[in-house]
């Protein structure tokens, strides 16, 4: 489906997880988040279903992350 395969920016997950850039950034540093993809230099991208996988996958780990995010804004 194209929504699914479209790709969205760390700001664009971040929203749709409901947690901060800085915690999502965190994560990919530690691995812990889905590898992103790259057009050339550009920023990480992710699909919707890479990020719906990656939820599915972490549930426990997501619904922390969004009482962490919560915590801290």
């Amino acid at each position: 489906d194209e929504q699914a395969d479209r790709l969205m920016s760390v700001t664009e997950v971040c929203a749709m997880l409901g947690v901060s850039e800085s915690w999502w950034y965190r994560r990919m540093r530690e691995g812990t988040a889905p590898a992103p993809f790259r057009v050339g230099n550009s920023r990480p991208r992710y699909t919707a279903e890479q990020v719906r996988k990656w939820v599915e996958q972490n549930a426990t780990f997501a619904q922390k992350a969004v009482e962490e995010s919560g915590s801290a804004r």
